[in-house]
């Protein structure tokens, strides 16, 4: 399936159990091979700023289509592991 960018850009996140990670936010791309390598996802906001994020990679992925991306549940299994977020976007520091 082919996804455009409007269409990834604030799809919601959840992993296999169901449990809601948040929103697409960004993602980053491997030039070399032409693939989407990961995908940064926030987790909620504070006076319209992001304060945290979580960084997926495409390992990660279980589904993905128009309505939802799904991941594995180790995602938030690792984030609960670490006390700083995987990935801090140019949105939480603006």
């Amino acid at each position: 399936m082919l996804l455009k960018a409007s269409e990834l850009k604030n799809l919601p996140v959840f992993t296999k159990s169901g449990t809601a990670l948040g929103f697409i936010v960004d993602w980053e791309m491997d030039s070399s091979e032409q693939i989407m390598a990961r995908y940064i996802v926030a987790r909620g906001k504070i006076l319209g700023r992001f304060v945290e994020s979580l960084l997926i990679s495409r390992e990660q992925v279980i589904f993905i289509d128009k309505q939802q991306m799904t991941v594995d549940d180790a995602v938030l299994k690792e984030k609960e592991k670490t006390e700083a977020p995987f990935y801090e976007s140019s949105a939480a520091s603006s």
